[in-house]
């Protein structure tokens, strides 16, 4: 197992504790080592005394050390052939990806799932041991987090250029990865290869490839990266004969009917404008996981006859819908067939009290004006676009035991004030508020001792015109990390500091505040 070198760790050796003669001379000497891996002697880095280096630039630092860049694709390819078996493949299909490219990791993951790398683990989902490999990956410096997520976890992650280049020249060395040119001698395309079963379409796609019936990903959806489509017709011919496939994105319009014959399939995504209906048969694909339809999409009416005609009609393995417009009791009537269904992103179309799957952890709505959906208990992360909340409603999600995630985003509330009760929102972490129409915000003004929001960490506000101020009690929230304050009122930045001020003056140098005016940003770290 690889590891960071200390001075437990190497024993009987003096670690550095700048950047010098003596640097260059202790990581050459250590190059040699038996005992210590390159990948350690790269990490070592870390204890010097520049270690403010951050990010790519770290990379650029460390591979400074070796007199030159072959030297140090040598020694990180030294670091690769440390990695388990298992991490190779996901290292390598970094590869696949332009250089320099934000990578989202939900993505990622799903590619790494769909590529079969991912090892089986009991009672564990494939896309939870996925984010352990990545997490393992960013652990060993070998990927950097480019954006976080809301609950501290990864959206975005980035490989260094030379990383990049590692992976390419790893990937052609393995035959992970070839070059083809065919048809057409303007595009060239990098295309990753493990054996006949599996394909991968990173960036120009040949038509030659529907040849390839062992295709196990195909991922046409990036925007203006496939000249080659124009209609249709363009991507029908064939594709309903890629019975490999568990992947595919398209950011055409597709006849979903063809992919009838794909039952293993377990993503798909339709990044086009336009809602499109979904057929009842997509529901009962037996290995269909994901659905992501980027304009939208609406059940059938066969899916909803079914769905109240029996008790037999069950959709057992989906787990995410996003975007799902919901315009009667009858679509509820079939999300409630969706047994293991976690994570829906959904519009409202009309008036219609209803019941939301129970099960859900990750819910997104928008247009919440008329409706009023019961909100699962069992709910993690909670986005609201477009509402009109009464103050019922918010004491309904106040009390929600498991909610971590909040975000409030182009609404307005019933009352003009947000007072919370006592005990609410017992595990909520992260807490943004984007241009809501409130005016006070009372928070345990009235007791600051109050165990209101004890786990809160974030509190994000965008362009809150009408709000007053922060409430200084916030600040007596020990678990308190950050203030991000976007385009708001100067009482609003005021507050900001001064609750980052009073904290100091108690002892407390960790809170942190950013304040953002247009495209101005301020950190007051």
């Amino acid at each position: 197992m690889l590891g960071i070198i200390t001075v437990e760790s190497v024993p009987n050796r003096t670690l550095p504790s700048r950047i010098a003669l003596d640097w260059s001379a202790y990581c050459l000497k250590m190059s040699w080592s038996t005992s210590v891996s390159h990948y350690d002697i790269f990490h070592s880095c870390k204890y010097a005394e520049e270690k403010q280096l951050m990010g790519k630039n770290i990379w650029t630092f460390k591979c400074s050390i070796f007199d030159s860049t072959n030297n140090c694709l040598h020694i990180l390819k030294l670091s690769y052939q440390h990695l388990s078996v298992h991490l190779k493949p996901c290292f390598l299909y970094f590869g696949t990806f332009e250089e320099d490219e934000a990578i989202p990791v939900q993505k990622l993951i799903s590619l790494w799932v769909a590529e079969g790398f991912i090892n089986k683990e009991n009672h564990r989902s494939s896309e939870d041991v996925a984010h352990d490999y990545l997490m393992d990956l960013i652990n060993r410096g070998l990927v950097l987090v480019a954006e976080e997520r809301s609950n501290g976890g990864v959206n975005t992650c980035i490989i260094h250029d030379l990383l990049h280049d590692l992976c390419l020249r790893m990937a052609k060395e393995e035959n992970f990865m070839g070059e083809i040119e065919k048809g057409y001698s303007n595009y060239k395309k990098a295309m990753s290869i493990l054996d006949i079963q599996r394909l991968c379409f990173p960036r120009q796609f040949d038509p030659h490839v529907h040849s390839q019936l062992g295709c196990r990903v195909m991922d046409l959806s990036g925007p203006g990266r496939y000249p080659h489509f124009q209609s249709e017709l363009d991507i029908s011919g064939g594709i309903e004969n890629m019975v490999q496939l568990r992947y595919l994105a398209v950011r055409r319009k597709l006849k979903l009917q063809l992919i009838e014959k794909l039952q293993r399939l377990e993503y798909l995504h339709v990044n086009i404008y336009g809602i499109v209906e979904i057929p009842e048969f997509v529901l009962n694909m037996k290995n269909l996981k994901h659905l992501h339809f980027k304009g939208g999409a609406r059940f059938s009416e066969s899916s909803h006859l079914r769905a109240t005609a029996d008790g037999s009609f069950q959709i057992n393995n989906l787990q995410s819908i996003s975007l799902l417009y919901i315009y009667n009791e009858m679509d509820a009537k079939v999300l409630g067939c969706a047994s293991n269904l976690r994570r829906l992103k959904c519009k409202f179309k009309s008036q219609c009290p209803f019941q939301l799957p129970n099960q859900l952890e990750s819910l997104n709505i928008s247009f919440m004006r008329d409706s009023d959906p019961n909100f699962p208990l069992n709910l993690k992360k909670l986005t609201l676009l477009d509402f009109d909340l009464s103050w019922e409603k918010i004491r309904m999600i106040g009390r929600l035991p498991n909610l971590e995630v909040l975000k409030l985003r182009d609404g307005s509330f019933k009352e003009k004030q947000w007072d919370t009760e006592e005990g609410e929102f017992q595990k909520l972490k992260f807490f943004e508020l984007n241009d809501v129409k409130i005016e006070s915000y009372l928070y345990a003004e009235r007791n600051p001792t109050s165990d209101d929001y004890p786990k809160l960490e974030r509190l994000v506000l965008r362009y809150c015109q009408c709000l007053d101020k922060i409430p200084s009690s916030l600040g007596y929230i020990s678990t308190l990390q950050k203030i991000e304050v976007y385009g708001c009122t100067e009482s609003i930045e005021k507050s900001a500091v001064e609750i980052q001020e009073e904290q100091q003056e108690m002892g407390n140098e960790e809170l942190k505040v950013v304040i953002t005016r247009d495209s101005k940003r301020i950190n007051r770290a």
